[in-house]
Parts: structure tokens; sequence; C-alpha cells
């Protein structure tokens, strides 16, 4: 089954992220009265930076994996943050129309913050990595 899935190229790469964006998107449409008040649920701004990053993770492998772009693919670090950063307005924009939901620039700048430091990290073990 995976090596089917690695001989489709599209699936292998994108797939995770469209997963990710599916996901991200399912869990804003779930109104507000259903979320819990309590436990890690409460590190709002902590979920959204985890969430993000891991985001980033299938954002920037789709985007530096993929063929049909090359100008993406030399540029990866610059398309990775700015899909994830549009992506988060996008998803603070679609909660403001949810239920007991709204959309919040600190969320915003958490969801960008977790792009920014997965590239950030990603990058300097890329050069960490070329020294050695």
């Amino acid at each position: 089954m995976i090596e089917r899935l690695k001989q489709n190229r599209f699936l292998w790469y994108q797939g995770p992220m469209i997963a990710w964006a599916v996901a991200l998107f399912v869990q804003s449409s779930i109104p507000g009265e259903f979320i819990p008040k309590e436990g890690i649920f409460t590190h709002d701004k902590l979920i959204h930076f985890v969430i993000y990053v891991l985001f980033a993770i299938s954002v920037h492998r789709a985007i530096r994996y993929q063929n049909k772009f090359p100008f993406l693919a030399r540029h990866h670090y610059v398309f990775t943050i700015l899909i994830v950063s549009l992506y988060g307005i996008s998803d603070e924009f679609h909660q403001s129309f949810v239920p007991n939901r709204s959309g919040r620039v600190n969320d915003w700048l958490a969801d960008t913050l977790g792009g920014i430091v997965y590239v950030g990290f990603h990058w300097l073990r890329a050069r960490w990595k070329g020294i050695r």
C-alpha cells in the first residue's frame, strides 16, 4: 500500500498537506459551545502554534518536493511561511462566521509564528548539516 502511494507523487507529497488543511477547516467549523474550556484547551495560543507547526511541515514537504512549479520549490521556505500565514488568516475569517467562535488576530499570529519557527528550525538544521 505504501509503495503504491509513493508511486503517486501528488498523493505522497501533497496528500498530507491537503488532509491537514481539511482537518483544520473541519475543526474550525465546530461551534464554540462544543469546545472544552478546561485542561489543555485553555492554552489556546499554544494549540494554534503547535497545530500550525505540524501544518507547516506538511506544506513545506508538499512545496519542496513538487516538480510542476520549480520557482516554488527553489523558494520553499518563503512559500511555506506565506501559505501557512494565508491559511491562518482564512481560518480565522472562517471562524468569525461559526456560532460562538471568533476570528482573532492573536490566533493568526500564533499560526504564523508556528510556520516561521518550523521554517527557521529547518533552515538552521540544513545550514548546520552543510557546515559539518
